[in-house]
């Protein structure tokens, strides 16, 4: 019984702390290609970032979106990008071939997130290089737009 309130409890202030806004809850499915939250791209680089995904999912039929947001809150960007994807269905129905590039502007956190359809494509490895070889060089030099059009 004292173990049954202890959990009861444990919850209770888990509950607590996701009502206090220290994590964020996954949002509805982007409807555009582009999605920044944060401002974190020029005006002009959001309206190519937003056309060119559109494009190529015309012509390979694979979804590519860019998500960027402010922050995960406590939750580890992994997990919640994992989640999002999910909850999202990126990517054709039984092909799952979509992929996702989150950056988390106040975490300064980047994640690209691949369906089982993309991962022989673009492996974790090289997702990994992008991410390190690519744009973080580019967002330490204070190249927001360059770093997510590279």
């Amino acid at each position: 019984m004292l173990a049954g309130l202890l959990f009861f409890a444990l919850a209770a202030g888990m509950q607590a702390q996701t009502e206090a806004g220290t994590q964020v809850p996954i949002p509805a499915a982007p409807q555009r290609w582009l999605t920044d939250e944060a401002g974190f791209l020029s005006p002009a680089t959001a309206a190519e970032l937003d056309a060119r995904p559109e494009d190529f999912e015309r012509s390979s039929g694979h979804q590519v979106i860019v998500y960027i947001g402010r922050t995960t809150g406590i939750v580890p960007l992994d997990d919640w990008a994992v989640k999002a994807f999910e909850a999202w269905k990126v990517g054709r129905r039984g092909l799952d071939d979509g992929l996702v590039l989150f950056v988390m502007a106040e975490d300064k956190r980047l994640r690209i997130e691949t369906g089982y359809g993309l991962e022989g494509v673009i492996p974790d490895a090289l997702a990994g290089r992008i991410i390190r070889d690519e744009m973080t060089p580019r967002l330490q030099g204070g190249d927001n737009d360059g770093a997510v059009r590279a």
